[in-house]
């Protein structure tokens, strides 16, 4: 399995650690942000995954994007089983806005 490397807000020391969590600039929202493997792309129809994590605190927002950090390696899990024949299945539970194109 080809893994993507953790997305850290950019250069912010309160974020170290802080693996696809980001900061809203004008919010101060935290929402979770994860890239997609180019060659999965096809696969999962999208660049990239987001989903607000609705907290202005990070502790929260950490305990928050765990598992969507988890169901994220399961969709690429089940994207790298097909091996970018198919399109893969919106996890159940999943929100539409969750993938975003």
């Amino acid at each position: 399995m080809v893994r993507t490397p953790p997305v850290i807000h950019g250069g912010d020391p309160h974020m170290l650690g802080a693996t696809y969590v980001k900061r809203h600039p004008r919010t101060g929202g935290y929402y979770f942000r994860r890239r997609v493997p180019d060659h999965l792309k096809p696969s999962i129809g999208t660049v990239e995954i987001i989903r607000s994590l609705a907290t202005k605190s990070l502790d929260e927002a950490k305990r928050l994007s765990r598992p969507l950090a988890d169901a994220t390696d399961a969709l690429f899990e089940e994207a790298e089983g097909l091996g970018g024949s198919e399109r893969v299945s919106q996890p159940e539970g999943w929100h539409s806005d969750f993938i975003t194109n």
